[in-house]
Protein backbone atom coordinates (compact mmCIF):
# COMPACT_ATOMS: atom_id res chain seq x y z
CA UNK A 1 0.00 0.00 0.00
CA UNK A 2 1.35 3.32 -0.78
CA UNK A 3 1.50 6.80 0.27
CA UNK A 4 -1.51 7.76 -1.86
CA UNK A 5 -3.95 4.81 -0.49
CA UNK A 6 -3.09 5.44 3.07
CA UNK A 7 -4.06 9.56 2.21
CA UNK A 8 -7.17 8.43 1.07
CA UNK A 9 -7.89 5.76 4.31
CA UNK A 10 -7.21 8.56 6.35
CA UNK A 11 -9.01 11.00 4.84
CA UNK A 12 -12.01 8.49 4.15
CA UNK A 13 -11.67 7.77 8.05
CA UNK A 14 -11.90 11.84 8.89
CA UNK A 15 -14.80 11.87 7.49
CA UNK A 16 -16.22 9.34 8.74
CA UNK A 17 -15.31 10.64 12.15
CA UNK A 18 -16.69 14.38 11.03
CA UNK A 19 -20.14 12.46 10.32
CA UNK A 20 -20.09 11.00 13.65
CA UNK A 21 -19.70 14.29 15.43
CA UNK A 22 -22.17 16.07 13.18
CA UNK A 23 -24.68 13.45 14.21
CA UNK A 24 -24.10 13.33 17.95
CA UNK A 25 -22.30 16.97 18.15
CA UNK A 26 -19.02 16.90 20.07
CA UNK A 27 -18.33 18.90 23.25
CA UNK A 28 -18.14 22.22 23.08
CA UNK A 29 -14.96 23.55 22.80
CA UNK A 30 -14.18 20.92 21.48
CA UNK A 31 -10.74 21.30 18.51
CA UNK A 32 -13.56 19.31 16.18
CA UNK A 33 -16.39 21.35 16.89
CA UNK A 34 -14.12 24.52 16.18
CA UNK A 35 -12.75 23.63 13.51
CA UNK A 36 -16.48 22.59 12.04
CA UNK A 37 -17.82 25.77 13.44
CA UNK A 38 -15.81 27.84 10.91
CA UNK A 39 -14.07 25.69 8.36
CA UNK A 40 -15.58 24.00 5.13
CA UNK A 41 -15.66 20.29 5.59
CA UNK A 42 -12.92 18.87 2.84
CA UNK A 43 -10.37 21.51 4.87
CA UNK A 44 -11.18 20.25 8.36
CA UNK A 45 -11.14 16.25 7.03
CA UNK A 46 -7.66 17.24 5.92
CA UNK A 47 -6.64 18.70 8.99
CA UNK A 48 -7.88 15.61 11.09
CA UNK A 49 -6.40 13.06 8.88
CA UNK A 50 -3.11 15.05 9.61
CA UNK A 51 -3.53 15.03 13.27
CA UNK A 52 -4.26 11.08 13.34
CA UNK A 53 -1.13 11.07 11.46
CA UNK A 54 0.87 12.73 13.54
CA UNK A 55 -0.75 10.47 16.78
CA UNK A 56 -0.20 7.49 14.97
CA UNK A 57 3.67 8.39 14.50
CA UNK A 58 3.94 9.48 18.33
CA UNK A 59 2.52 5.91 19.32
CA UNK A 60 4.24 4.11 17.66
CA UNK A 61 7.85 5.85 18.03
CA UNK A 62 8.10 7.11 21.31
CA UNK A 63 8.37 4.36 24.34
CA UNK A 64 6.19 6.12 27.23
CA UNK A 65 3.15 5.54 28.32
CA UNK A 66 0.37 7.66 26.90
CA UNK A 67 -3.19 8.29 28.49
CA UNK A 68 -6.03 8.35 26.33
CA UNK A 69 -9.26 11.02 27.22
CA UNK A 70 -12.44 10.48 25.58
CA UNK A 71 -15.47 12.42 24.79
CA UNK A 72 -17.70 13.03 28.22
CA UNK A 73 -20.03 9.75 28.25
CA UNK A 74 -23.59 10.18 28.09
CA UNK A 75 -23.83 9.66 32.16
CA UNK A 76 -21.49 12.47 33.03
CA UNK A 77 -18.71 9.85 32.72
CA UNK A 78 -15.76 10.79 31.88
CA UNK A 79 -12.71 9.08 30.59
CA UNK A 80 -11.26 6.35 32.30
CA UNK A 81 -13.26 3.13 32.40
CA UNK A 82 -16.80 2.69 32.53
CA UNK A 83 -18.73 2.19 36.40
CA UNK A 84 -18.40 -1.54 36.64
CA UNK A 85 -15.89 -2.35 34.52
CA UNK A 86 -12.80 -3.32 36.29
CA UNK A 87 -9.50 -3.15 35.00
CA UNK A 88 -8.00 -6.91 34.47
CA UNK A 89 -4.53 -7.87 35.24
CA UNK A 90 -2.95 -9.42 32.42
CA UNK A 91 0.00 -10.36 34.54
Amino acid sequence: MGRRDSRRLLITGSMAVMRRAIRKSPPIGAWLAKMLAGKRRMLVATALANKLTRTVWALTTRKDVIEFHRWPHKHGVSGGHEPGCEKSERE
